[in-house]
């Protein structure tokens, strides 16, 4: 068995709320999956995270290094979502070509509200009558 992410959140919730009830309600998961979840960490380290005595969960010395890491590896997840899952990561060139009537009217909004949730795409635009947009369309060769 590997580790993986849906462990180490649910780790780390356990952690925050202070029980796996808690955890589950949080994640909109069943408390038997966080149990699982946690079991199958603990499995896969080889390592008991919690002291299950009568009153709760405490964490055990290797329990505690865990959060460590685990809290950098949630910041390490969030910064990957931030700059490559986030759209205003996304890199790219996009030609748009329109007709003096569209370019004149809304595409002007269109292409603001573009740049502003992708900031990264370059946005080249071609201004034409239709018929000469549409032969440089049928005109391009597309490479990938």
């Amino acid at each position: 068995m590997r580790l993986n992410l849906d462990q180490v959140r649910s780790f780390l919730m356990v952690v925050r709320s202070g029980g796996v009830a808690k955890a589950a309600l949080a994640l909109s998961v069943t408390q038997p999956a966080i149990s699982a979840r946690i079991r199958g960490l603990e499995e896969t380290l080889g390592a008991q995270l919690f002291d299950r005595d009568g009153g709760g969960l405490r964490l055990t010395k290797r329990g505690e290094m865990l959060l460590q890491y685990a809290v950098r590896l949630e910041t390490l997840t969030h910064q990957i979502e931030r700059d490559i899952v986030d759209p205003k990561g996304i890199e790219a060139h996009l030609r748009i070509g329109a007709s003096e009537t569209v370019a004149q009217s809304w595409l002007p909004d269109f292409v603001a509200a573009l740049h502003s949730r992708h900031p990264r795409v370059q946005i080249d635009l071609i201004v034409d009558v239709s018929s000469n947009l549409r032969n440089g369309l049928l005109a391009v060769s597309y490479t990938h």
